[in-house]
Formats: structure tokens, C-alpha cells, sequence
């Protein structure tokens, strides 16, 4: 594998147009700006906020970072920068899409017909049900996703096979996307988590990168052999073995910041809630005492 060393003209000449991945952001991304304009149109006083917008946008950015830039480049030759272009994937773009929230904007896009006929029924049936219960949500994004690629033969065909590559990384981005659904709850779901019920669900998932994460770091021999015979082709920069260490370590420390960092998000939001609650009932409380009645 003839991979030249990294400069700064990387960063102008390493973006790729992968048209699989491209094609996908671009039509997801048409199709949101489309429900925006019909939404906004339809209801002027009740728009879509702009800052649901530019999550959404900024979500498909930064899936394009992952999957287009010089991040894209050595994916195949050095682990620890898959594990970035995961963890952008995971972390990143999937929280952002969900806070852009499009199933709602689906709903409200849609024509009347369509709502009721086809997208309510959808929402509302049992598959659906089940693959958006919380513990499913979970459980579909460590053991079965993260651990399944990592610990099978499917994670160095990836490496080899373009088809396989481009199916992991949706894998990646469903899973996560189910993942952050019930932490940001924006969207329409069966299934509403509290707070205190929000905060566990994070708080359990830092072991599974944990696990993960030290599995890599610990491991005494390369596990890919795709990156060992790249790491023996390029002939410069650091071994397999470190490599693996290194994006072990990415997984556990990153990635589990990342997830310290949604726990703060959903606390403080917890705090705001709570302190909107207490405003309510102060109001009610204070307009009962200007009409003359007992609170």
C-alpha cells in the first residue's frame, strides 16, 4: 500500500467525493431544507426554529468531514484515524441530526392524507415500537454494532471492500442516530424517557466504550491484518501494534468524553426544566393571591 507522508497540502488535496455518501448527505439534506420551506410557508407563526436547521446541517457537515476529508485518506491505513472518523460519526454528526429533529418536521411537511394514512400508522406500530425502546436503542449500538464490527472478520473487509466500508458506516450512523433519539427527544416516540432515566442511559453506556476501548489497548498482537500490512508497506510512522493501542485509547478516552458531555448537556437541561417548572407554579401561585383565593 503506497501511501506517501502527511503534509499540510493534505488538507487542500485529501478531500474525496465518496458519491455514495455524498449523494446521500445532498438529498438529506434537499429534502429537510424542502419540509423547512414548506413548514414555514404553511405556518409562519409556528416556523421551524433555526437552530433545529442548523443542527441538522451542521450533523450532515460533519458526516461529510468524516467520510470526505484527508480523514478518509488513511482510514484504511491507520486505526486510530478510523476510530476518529467513527467517533465523528457516533458522537458528532448522528446527536446533531437528532437535534434537528426530522421526524417531526416529516410529520409537519406532509399533507394531511399522507399524515394520517401512512406516517402516524408507521410511527405508531409495533416494529417501530421496538426498535425505538431505549434498551433496544442501546443495546442495537454497543453490543451488537461497535462490538460486532470490532470483533469479527467484518471489520477488515471494510478495510479491504469498498461495499462493506460504506455499509459499516451506516450501520454506525442508524445505530447512533437510534442511540441519541430518546436522549434528545425532539422527535415523536412511544417511549419518553425522564431525566434521571436519560442520565442512566448515558451513564451505562460509557462502559461499553470502556470495554471496548481497553480490549484494543490491551490486546499483545495486531488484530487487522489489513493494518499490519499497511503499517509494513508505508514504511514510516508508527507501528501496527501502536497504532491499535492508540486508537484504543481514543475510544475509551475521547469517546467516553463525549459521553460525559452529553450527561452535563442533559443535567443542565434538567436544572432548566426544573427551574421552569418552579416559574410555572410561582405564577399560579401569585394569581390566586392577586385575586383574593387561597393557593
Amino acid at each position: 500500500m503506497d501511501l506517501p507522508p502527511p503534509t499540510w497540502t493534505i488538507l487542500i488535496t485529501g478531500w474525496s467525493l465518496p458519491w455514495i455518501p455524498v449523494i446521500g448527505i445532498l438529498v438529506a439534506g434537499g429534502l429537510y431544507m424542502r419540509g423547512v420551506r414548506i413548514v414555514n410557508a404553511a405556518h409562519p407563526r409556528h416556523p421551524i426554529p433555526a437552530s433545529r436547521r442548523n443542527c441538522f446541517l451542521g450533523g450532515l457537515l460533519a458526516l461529510f468531514v468524516a467520510v470526505g476529508s484527508p480523514i478518509d485518506v488513511y482510514d484504511t491505513s491507520f486505526f486510530w484515524v478510523h476510530m476518529i472518523q467513527h467517533l465523528i460519526m457516533l458522537n458528532i454528526a448522528a446527536p446533531l441530526l437528532m437535534m434537528g429533529a426530522p421526524v417531526t418536521l416529516w410529520i409537519r411537511a406532509s399533507k394531511p392524507r399522507t399524515r394520517r394514512r401512512f406516517i402516524l400508522p408507521l410511527l405508531r406500530s409495533r416494529p417501530v415500537a421496538v426498535i425505538t425502546f431505549p434498551v433496544t436503542c442501546w443495546i442495537l449500538l454497543g453490543p451488537i454494532v461497535l462490538y460486532t464490527t470490532h470483533f469479527t472478520p467484518m471489520f477488515d473487509s471494510a478495510l479491504r471492500i469498498d461495499w462493506v466500508h460504506e455499509l459499516e458506516h451506516a450501520l454506525y450512523l442508524l445505530a447512533a442516530c437510534l442511540f441519541w433519539w430518546p436522549v434528545v427527544g425532539r422527535d415523536p416516540s412511544r417511549w419518553k424517557l425522564s431525566y434521571p432515566a436519560k442520565l442512566l442511559y448515558l451513564f451505562l453506556a460509557m462502559p461499553a466504550l470502556t470495554f471496548l476501548g481497553l480490549a484494543l489497548m490491551n490486546a499483545n498482537h495486531v488484530i487487522y491484518p489489513t493494518y499490519a500490512a499497511a503499517s509494513a508497506a508505508r514504511g514510516w510512522g508508527m507501528s501496527a501494534l501502536d497504532d491499535q493501542k492508540l486508537a484504543g485509547f481514543i475510544m475509551w478516552v475521547p469517546g467516553g468524553m463525549f459521553v460525559l458531555a452529553a450527561i452535563l448537556w442533559t443535567s443542565a437541561q434538567w436544572m432548566k426544566a426544573e427551574q421552569r417548572a418552579g416559574e410555572r407554579i410561582d405564577r399560579i401561585l401569585d394569581a390566586r393571591r392577586a385575586a383574593g383565593t387561597r393557593p
